[in-house]
């Protein structure tokens, strides 16, 4: 397939097409085919509120991430040099192993590479595309082929109200209305925690061992234990919030039929695979990620950014004898909030809990800009720029090894140093023990 060699940068000057949360949208049309030129930007969102931070450079230093993976995946030589030992990593399953190992899928990828949406990295000056060595400087541009979304319609009757997939359901080409997300570990701050925790206070430890073995998890767990078998948890996409939705309703959701979202699925866990060797090649241990994924008939093409905000990788170090893991991922903002601002985080979950049983059927953030109006919840509170410029600094310390072809070994000082950091804003907040409570492997987190 040809792909556009060059871009019109100027279409830059004009408003997005779709202005969304951390990255703008300009739409183009090259040879008949539809594409989006994406334009990262260094905000950040979390807890499904919007814009509400920013990280300096990140929009250059995350793209470039995005880059590096995207073509990666779509190189066959990454696939022939995964070896066995990078599989049994994710799992202990031998039925499971069989079927990675001695299955076609993964012989297919060694021929083909993984297809996927991301065409190159668009440099900003000159509107080149650069599908494999990113451009010098660095762009905070990447050119995507398009794909069709479908929005399910929310639809009432007496007071209870629903989601129409009516017309998603009947389209050959889309992008699946699921955010696949794949664990293979359980870090401080995960909703698997937070889950199980639940299910352990309103059921005992019997509804809790259901709500595992429901995911396919064989043991009990506590925060930043590694899990026996990476499991595939999903949810929904188009929602206004997140659902966890059970297999079938998984299954149902895909809307393609069963032997497709088999392969799906299977090109998503090599994907998974990749992306954790990918990660401890740098230095850093992969907990958990999630994909998106389109079809166009039987063609499965993996979509939409793929960059540290998206994931959760860790460092980890010694602090007063204990073992404490430092996010380099999106992750730190959310614990910075939970911890620096947790009157605030306590009233975003207070108006979530309050949507299924609101009369006006409103979404969570109606119902919490309401209460900010009127004086019931606080406002949206001021981010640190200080600890802004440690995440900066997480960022470019990641892409350093991947542009200067340097070995990933020389940044373990600098990446010491960060974590150090980091660690140390918390202590000069007087949050040091909540920070740990959730960052150290004797913390009990599951938030």
């Amino acid at each position: 397939m040809t792909h556009p060699g060059k871009i019109d940068v100027s279409i830059l000057s004009r408003d997005p097409d779709i202005k969304g949360s951390v990255q703008d949208l300009y739409k183009l049309t090259d040879n008949g085919r539809n594409y989006i030129l994406c334009r990262t930007s260094d905000s950040g969102s979390v807890f499904d509120v919007g814009t509400i931070f920013s990280v300096p450079r990140s929009d250059v230093l995350r793209t470039a991430i995005r880059h590096f993976i995207y073509t990666r995946l779509q190189n066959p030589q990454t696939w022939r040099e995964l070896s066995e030992d990078d599989i049994r990593a994710c799992y202990g399953d031998e039925k499971v192993l069989d079927d990675l190992i001695n299955g076609e899928l993964w012989g297919d990828l060694k021929q083909s590479g993984v297809a996927t949406h991301h065409v190159g990295m668009v440099d900003a000056e000159t509107g080149e595309v650069f599908p494999q060595a990113p451009p010098d400087p660095l762009s905070s541009l990447v050119l995507i082929e398009e794909f069709p979304i479908y929005h399910p319609k929310r639809f009432e009757l007496w007071g209870r109200f629903g989601w129409d997939y009516h017309e998603y359901f009947g389209r050959e080409k889309k992008v699946l209305g699921l955010e696949n997300v794949f664990r293979l570990g359980n870090p401080g701050g995960s909703s698997l925690q937070m889950r199980y925790n639940s299910a352990l206070e309103q059921g005992g430890p019997e509804q809790a061992r259901e709500l595992l073995q429901s995911m396919g998890i064989d043991h009990d767990i506590k925060p930043w234990c590694d899990l026996s078998n990476m499991i595939y948890d999903c949810t929904s996409k188009y929602e206004p919030q997140d659902r966890h939705l059970s297999w079938q309703e998984t299954i149902h959701i895909s809307g393609v039929p069963g032997e497709l979202f088999k392969r799906v699925a299977r090109t998503l866990i090599f994907c998974t695979i990749y992306v954790r060797k990918f990660f401890r090649e740098l230095g850093f241990k992969l907990w958990d990620i999630k994909w998106e994924v389109a079809v166009d008939r039987d063609r499965v093409v993996v979509v939409d950014t793929i960059d540290p905000d998206s994931i959760r990788i860790t460092g980890s170090t010694d602090y007063e004898g204990m073992r404490c893991f430092v996010h380099f991922n999106k992750q730190s903002v959310r614990d910075y909030y939970k911890i620096a601002h947790g009157d605030w985080y306590n009233a975003l979950n207070d108006a979530k809990s309050r949507v299924e049983t609101d009369s006006g059927g409103r979404s969570f953030m109606e119902i919490y800009r309401q209460g900010v109006k009127d004086g019931e919840y606080p406002d949206i509170p001021e981010y640190d720029q200080d600890f802004g410029r440690i995440q900066s600094r997480k960022y470019a310390v990641m892409v350093e090894p991947l542009v200067n072809n340097q070995p990933p070994a020389g940044i373990s000082e600098k990446v010491g140093e960060i974590m150090r950091d980091e660690i140390d804003f918390y202590k000069s907040m007087g949050k040091l023990e909540q920070y740990l409570e959730k960052n150290s492997a004797g913390g009990q987190d599951g938030e």
